[in-house]
C-alpha cells in the first residue's frame, strides 16, 4: 500500500515509456538502500582496508571534509583492481588522487576560460548577422529554420529564461514595448548556450526569397571561425557540454564526454592532429610479432612469453603496440595495426595470455590510433565501434576556436604545460602517445 501510495504522484506526472526506462513499474523488486553514512575517520579506515596508502592521516582527514568522499572516488577508480569489491592495486597512494583532483580543477578552469571567450563571440555573431540580414525579432520567425518543431522546443525554453530572468533590461523592454520578447542582441544575452547552439542549428542555410544579401547568416558565423557549417554546429554542441562540465566541477579525467565535435575538413589544418579512436564490441585478441614487447604509459615494460594465467593490472594502463600488430575476433578475422596503436583498457580489466603471442583483451577497451593512420569504419567493424569518449579533440577544437577569437594560443599552452607534467592524466583523457611533442595543433 505505501508503495502504491508512492507511485501514483509519479505515475500522473510521467508517462508511462520514461517511467519504464527508469525502472519504477518494476519498484517492489528493488531492494532497500541500508548503507550508513560514514565518519571521515571511518572513510579513512575503509580506504585503507581496501589497500589504499595514506602516509598522512590528519591531511587526509583535512582533505576529506573539505571534498566529499563520493567526489573523490571518481579519481580513484583508476587505481582499483576490483571496482565491484573497490580493492585497489599495490601502490594506490591517497597524495596521488589529490594530485590527480588539482588537476582535474585546474583544467576545468583553464577550459572555462576559454569557453567564456568562444560564447561571448558566438551570441555576438548570431545576434549580429540575424538581426542585420533578416530584421531584429527573425529568430521568433518560424520562416529563417527549417525544422519548426525544434525550433518552437527551443522557444518555449527562452520563453522560460526570459520570465526567469532578474536583468534590469528585460524589466525595461517588457515595461515599455508591446512586443513579448526582446531583440536578437538583447534576448542572446538571457538564452543559455545550449538554447543559443540549438537555435543555430535548425537555422536554414539559404537567405530568404526577397533577400538581395549573398551570405546566409549561418554561413557568416561559421566563415568568421574559418568553419564549415557542420563543423560549428558539432563543436558547438561538444563547447556547450564541456561548459556544463566545468560550471558543475564535474570530472574530466577518466570520464566519459557525451559530444564529440566532428573531425575537420581536410583542408583544416587541426585534420592533421585529430585523433580517432574505436571500442572493442566484443572480447578481441591482440596478437604480436614473436617476443613482442608491450610498453606501457608509465614505461613499464611487459614480456610476453610462454602461457601465463590471467593476471590483474594497473587500470587505466596504457600499451603502446609495436608495429604489425594483428587485431582479431572470436571468428579468426584479422586486421593489421599500425605502429604506435595505444589500447587503453577499461576499469578493473585483466588480460588473459593465450599463447606467447597472444593476448585477449575485454569488451569496451579502447583503441586509440596514430593521428597519421585514420581507419575506415567498414575496416575495423568486425572488431570495434566508434567511440566518442576522447576529451583530446574536444580540447583542441576549443583551443583552435580561443585562438580564432582571441588571436593567441595561450589556452593551448597552458594546458600542454598542466598536462606534460601529468602525463597519466592526459593519457586517461585519451591524449595520443606523442601529444606533447605536437608542434602545431592549430
Amino acid at each position: 500500500m505505501i508503495y502504491l501510495l508512492l507511485t501514483v504522484p509519479v505515475l500522473i506526472l510521467f508517462p508511462r515509456e520514461t517511467l519504464c526506462r527508469a525502472g519504477l513499474f518494476f519498484i517492489m523488486q528493488k531492494i532497500e538502500f541500508t548503507k550508513p553514512a560514514l565518519t571521515i575517520s571511518q572513510q579513512i579506515a575503509r580506504l585503507t582496508s581496501r589497500g589504499m596508502t595514506i602516509n598522512d592521516v590528519s591531511m587526509a582527514h583535512k582533505k576529506l571534509s573539505e571534498l566529499n568522499y563520493y567526489r573523490l572516488e571518481g579519481y580513484w577508480l583508476p587505481f582499483e583492481s576490483d571496482h565491484k569489491c573497490a580493492t585497489f592495486i599495490t601502490g594506490s597512494n591517497f597524495s596521488l588522487v589529490l594530485n590527480w583532483y588539482n588537476v582535474d580543477m585546474e583544467l576545468r578552469s583553464i577550459l572555462f576560460e576559454a569557453i567564456s571567450s568562444i560564447e561571448v563571440s558566438f551570441r555576438t555573431k548570431w545576434a549580429y548577422y540575424l538581426s542585420t540580414k533578416y530584421g531584429p525579432f527573425s529568430y521568433l520567425n518560424p520562416q529563417y529554420f527549417h525544422d519548426r518543431k525544434k525550433w518552437l522546443e527551443s522557444i518555449n525554453k527562452f520563453s522560460a529564461d526570459v520570465f526567469r530572468s532578474k536583468e534590469n533590461f528585460v524589466k525595461h523592454f517588457i515595461e515599455t514595448y508591446k512586443e513579448f520578447f526582446p531583440p536578437e542582441w538583447a534576448a542572446v544575452e538571457v538564452m543559455s548556450l545550449g538554447t543559443l547552439s540549438h537555435l543555430y542549428e535548425y537555422m536554414n542555410e539559404e537567405m530568404p526569397v526577397d533577400s538581395s544579401d549573398l551570405i546566409p547568416a549561418k554561413a557568416a558565423i561559421a566563415n568568421d571561425y574559418g568553419l564549415s557549417i557542420k563543423e560549428l554546429v558539432s563543436w558547438m554542441r561538444t563547447i556547450n557540454v564541456c561548459r556544463n562540465f566545468c560550471a558543475h566541477q564535474s570530472r574530466l579525467i577518466a570520464s566519459y564526454l557525451t559530444s564529440q565535435p566532428i573531425a575537420p575538413n581536410s583542408t583544416n589544418p587541426l585534420s592533421h592532429v585529430w585523433c580517432f579512436q574505436y571500442m572493442a564490441k566484443d572480447n578481441i585478441s591482440i596478437e604480436l610479432l614473436p617476443d613482442g614487447m608491450l610498453k606501457t604509459c608509465t614505461g613499464v615494460e611487459i614480456l610476453l612469453s610462454g602461457r601465463s594465467s590471467v593476471g590483474d593490472l594497473p587500470t587505466g594502463l596504457l600499451i603502446y603496440l609495436p608495429d604489425n600488430a594483428i587485431i582479431r575476433n572470436d571468428t579468426g578475422d584479422a586486421y593489421n595495426l599500425p605502429d604506435g596503436t595505444v589500447l587503453l583498457l577499461p576499469i578493473g580489466y585483466k588480460i588473459g595470455v593465450l599463447t606467447n603471442t597472444i593476448f585477449k583483451i575485454p569488451k569496451g577497451s579502447i583503441l586509440t590510433f596514430p593521428l597519421s593512420f585514420t581507419p575506415g569504419v567498414s575496416d575495423l567493424e568486425p572488431f570495434c565501434t566508434r567511440t566518442n569518449n576522447l576529451w583530446y579533440n574536444a580540447v583542441i577544437s576549443i583551443c583552435y576556436m580561443y585562438n580564432k577569437v582571441m588571436g593567441t594560443d595561450a589556452i593551448k599552452e597552458k594546458i600542454r604545460n598542466l598536462l606534460k607534467k601529468n602525463t597519466i592524466c592526459s593519457h586517461l583523457l585519451g591524449f595520443p602517445k606523442n601529444w606533447e611533442t605536437i608542434s602545431y595543433w592549430l
